[in-house]
């Protein structure tokens, strides 16, 4: 298994933390009502936004390469009892977190829902969005294993044409076009939203680590091409959410690009490669609380320091600290008090 794979995760789980402090900036300044940011602060939050687009993928392609690895057999199996292992781990943490949640937009203002409504938060994930799919992928993993040695590459290209299915289905104005309406039942209850953002990943993950000697030369050779159109559909996506241009599709092939380029990154070329490491192996526990934490620190900043908004990257730059450390405290913590099993059900 790729080394770097872990500390990439590490890093996919900062840019989730920036991404949303900026995110909790821009909705605390309309809510003060101070003017949004312009110049070269807009211009940088504008491209530190769009590194959204591959986090997430980085998550779903290591899990599956992950996956994959557990599967390394001959011919390759997945035992349920991994599978199992794998859902405890991300739903029992999963669901706690969300109550946390659901209590604190409850008492901050008033958000209630019955209870098939919270049971139905928790399905299509609310505000956890992508753990749905992961733990949709995890149960269909041992199907997918017994597929990909024979049919892998049939398997992408119609997981990716299904994709592109619901991303025309979804949003027709990224094709200038009306899909019939007909197509609308091929578009899944809970997970159609995430499978049009994401559903290739995990199973190009799958492909990768149980094929990793045949397509890690293929990869190797194509890096350098691959890190110049990622960076140029980076660039059309920024300028895209900025209202420049009209390019939807820029950020859809961006992330498949990029996550391309994942096997061929060397580990000794990460910057603070065992520092992300180190945050990879908490990066879902610290998923979990920082949307907590942004939502009670900008509570603080709005009664106690509102002028701070008057400069929204030193306001964003706070977020995004305490947004890192304090979840990273408080997992340090739990750990050293060596009730392992009860982390594992907190923080996964």
């Amino acid at each position: 298994m790729n080394r770097q794979f872990i500390a990439l995760n590490g890093l996919a789980i900062v840019i989730v933390v920036l991404v949303h402090s900026i995110h909790f900036t821009r909705l605390s300044t309309q809510q003060m009502s101070y003017p949004e940011a312009t110049g070269v602060a807009r211009l940088i939050l504008l491209a530190l936004s769009g590194l959204s687009i591959f986090a997430v993928p980085t998550f779903l392609m290591t899990s599956g390469a992950f996956m994959a690895y557990a599967a390394r057999r001959s011919p390759p199996r997945l035992p349920w009892r991994s599978v199992r292992a794998a859902l405890e781990r991300i739903l029992r943490p999963y669901v706690l977190w969300s109550i946390v949640f659901y209590l604190l937009v409850f008492i901050q203002r008033g958000e209630s829902y019955s209870l098939f409504g919270y049971i139905k938060n928790l399905i299509v994930g609310y505000p956890y969005n992508f753990i749905p799919l992961l733990a949709f992928f995890y149960a269909l993993s041992p199907f997918l294993v017994r597929l990909i040695p024979r049919y892998g590459y049939l398997v992408l290209t119609f997981i990716g044409l299904y994709q592109g299915l619901l991303i025309f289905i979804l949003t027709p104005k990224s094709f200038g076009a009306v899909p019939p309406g007909f197509l609308r039942v091929l578009a899944p209850p809970v997970l159609s939203t995430t499978l049009a953002l994401w559903a290739i990943f995990f199973p190009i993950g799958l492909v990768y680590g149980l094929k990793m000697q045949h397509l890690a030369p293929i990869l190797t050779k194509l890096k350098w091409p691959l890190v110049a159109v990622t960076l140029a559909l980076y660039v059309i996506a920024v300028l895209h959410s900025a209202g420049v241009i009209f390019a939807p599709m820029a950020a859809v092939v961006a992330r498949l690009s990029f996550v391309l380029i994942l096997p061929s990154v060397s580990r000794k070329v990460i910057p603070q490669v065992r520092r992300f490491e180190k945050i990879s192996k908490r990066s879902y526990g610290l998923y979990l609380m920082h949307l907590i934490v942004l939502d009670l620190v900008m509570l603080a900043i709005q009664a106690f320091l509102p002028d701070l908004h008057q400069h929204p990257l030193l306001m964003m730059g706070l977020l995004f600290a305490t947004g890192m450390i304090i979840p990273m405290a408080i997992m340090g913590v739990a750990a050293k008090i060596h009730f392992n099993l009860l982390y594992r059900y907190v923080f996964g």
